[in-house]
């Protein structure tokens, strides 16, 4: 018991006492090279940025609703005649069906708005 952490335990420990000589190799102010002049973002990329965020995040609440309703599914076909388990697989599928119908909804929503917006900034 004493080997094995002492195996595990010493490479981390020389690590962390080394962390403070590799900061040192950083430097501090940077070179005039390494300064890039700053470019402001226009309307049209913040416009893309949050659109393709809004998208990425409801595919995943889209994802995430498909499988409450496999999982509501699984649960109520297997359920037999336990009712306990079949009320728990009805109202998985009956939450993931809100969450698709939710989702959908934003989707359409978040479409309409970049439409909107593109057309006013045109």
């Amino acid at each position: 018991m004493k080997q094995s952490l002492i195996r595990y335990i010493a490479p981390g420990l020389t690590w962390l006492l080394a962390l403070p000589a590799l900061a040192q190799q950083i430097p501090i102010t940077p070179t005039p090279q390494q300064i890039v002049p700053r470019q402001s973002l226009t309307v049209d990329q913040v416009l893309r940025i949050v659109v393709t965020v809004a998208n990425v995040m409801l595919a995943f609440i889209g994802v995430i609703a498909v499988i409450m309703i496999l999982a509501g599914a699984f649960y109520y076909v297997t359920g037999g005649s336990n009712e306990e388990t079949l009320k728990k697989g009805k109202n998985l599928i009956i939450y993931g069906l809100v969450g698709v119908a939710i989702a959908t909804l934003a989707f359409a929503i978040v479409g309409f708005v970049n439409n909107f917006l593109q057309r006013a900034a045109v």
